[in-house]
């Protein structure tokens, strides 16, 4: 006795003995990741990937940029910097944004008032503390400065007690100094701290703002 089985409309006679058929599965996709970045470079690991595989992202700025965000066609970003293929090449785009350091600012240890003037005082260590060296590059600043008015003058003091240099005659606000210009590496070397006076060719009352830093540059 024959068993008759019907596959694709065509009839197959078996004689009491069983037939097997395998139905071809399709490969799985293998989706591509492409990355791209101006001011840095993104890299995806893996570069490749099947449906429902994890991509994880990595970037690099350029000298003078920071990284800000990604951008994605084709996926969605999760953690911050990883993604699942979702039956897609991904596009990736990383955005760098150009680095603009927060300013940093030295106020005065004090400020000494006078009758007539008053003076500031910065020691070496708060240079230093706020990663100034000998080659670093200062502005004095202030939101109160009075254009003509605010004049002011220097003394640098070394540790032993001894005057190592006059300077910023009749300077104001946002003058721009470097120690290696007033000073020598030694004298640096001992320096304690320096003293800004306000000063007016015709002595009148003239102040430091209260207000007055030095804005570390370089």
């Amino acid at each position: 006795m024959s068993t008759i089985v019907k596959f694709n409309n065509k009839v197959l006679r078996l004689n009491n003995k069983t037939v097997g058929w395998t139905v071809p599965i399709p490969p799985p996709v293998l989706y591509h990741v492409t990355t791209n970045g101006v001011n840095g470079t993104v890299v995806a690991t893996p570069n490749t990937g099947y449906n429902g595989d994890t991509i994880t992202l990595s970037n690099t700025p350029d000298e003078g940029y920071e990284f800000d965000s990604y951008s994605l066609t084709g996926a969605t970003l999760y953690d911050t910097n990883k993604f699942d293929i979702n039956n897609s090449d991904v596009n990736v785009v990383g955005n760098f944004i150009e680095f603009v350091p927060e300013p940093v600012y030295i106020n005065p240890d004090r400020i000494v008032p006078g009758t007539y003037s008053n003076y500031a005082v910065w020691y070496k260590s708060q240079l230093t503390n706020a990663g100034g060296t000998y080659n670093s590059t200062y502005k004095f600043v202030s939101d109160n400065w009075t254009t003509g008015l605010n004049n002011f003058y220097g003394e640098f003091w070394t540790s032993n007690g001894d005057l190592a240099s006059l300077e910023f005659a009749y300077k104001s606000n946002n003058y721009e100094f470097n120690l290696s210009s007033i000073l020598t590496e030694t004298q640096f070397n001992n320096l304690d701290y320096f003293i800004v006076y306000a000063i007016n060719a015709s002595h009148g009352t003239e102040k430091i703002p209260s207000d007055i830093k030095l804005q570390l540059l370089s």
